[in-house]
């Protein structure tokens, strides 16, 4: 069995051809697509997606690029469209220092909040992580013990942080970048990653 665990299938890239997309994931044996919303709007499509195809599932979060509006009001539209019984994670949620979109203060508010809802939840977590290694261990070490499960999608840290976060029982993917010539030090990580905390993922249409 192969899933793919972060597509995001509501891009404008796909409004014209969905259908064929999935369709040519299924017959080369995708069974699964996880469909990882960004906010409030693309929730509601990812869930609008996994109603309409059987092999599809959603995540529902806020993205740090976009908490710079962050109000905890957002917490609870989350928690309501998380009910839903193809909703399987929270995210994708995290931390961003590389574009700074959003105000560092409030990418941890909001990231902090939405990782209490998901152990309230008992939900696992889908981890966007860029230039905030030590921010991001920081915080995900403070949650051992609360029974917190994350994702560390689109994985490009250091070797160190992911057997860290290994031992802590989360889990590694990497995306399409594994095969750039110069992505030589992510496969030397990608061979220390033991297969049991391995995920996959596209990050389609990037």
């Amino acid at each position: 069995m192969f899933i793919d665990t972060h597509a995001h299938l509501f891009f404008e890239n796909f409004k014209e051809d969905v259908d064929e997309v999935i369709q040519r994931a299924k017959d080369n044996g995708v069974d699964f697509i996880v469909v990882p919303a960004t906010d409030i709007k693309t929730a509601k499509e990812a869930i609008t997606l996994a109603e309409k195809y059987e092999q599809i599932y959603a995540t529902l979060g806020i993205h740090p690029h976009d908490t710079k509006e962050w109000n905890e009001s957002l917490l609870f539209e989350i928690e309501e469209l998380a009910k839903h019984p193809k909703v399987v994670a929270i995210g994708e949620i995290g931390l961003d220092y590389y574009y700074d979109f959003s105000p560092q203060d409030q990418q941890i508010k909001a990231f902090k909040s939405q990782l209490d809802l998901a152990t309230k939840l008992q939900l696992p977590v889908v981890i966007h992580n860029r230039d905030s290694d030590g921010d991001m261990m920081d915080i995900i070490q403070s949650y051992c013990g609360t029974g917190l499960k994350a994702q560390f999608h689109c994985y490009n840290g250091s070797l160190s942080d992911a057997l860290e976060f290994m031992k802590m029982n989360h889990f590694i993917s990497f995306k399409g970048n594994i095969t750039f010539k110069k992505s030589d030090g992510l496969r030397e990580i990608l061979s220390h990653i033991d297969l049991n905390h391995l995920m996959l993922e596209t990050d389609s249409p990037f």
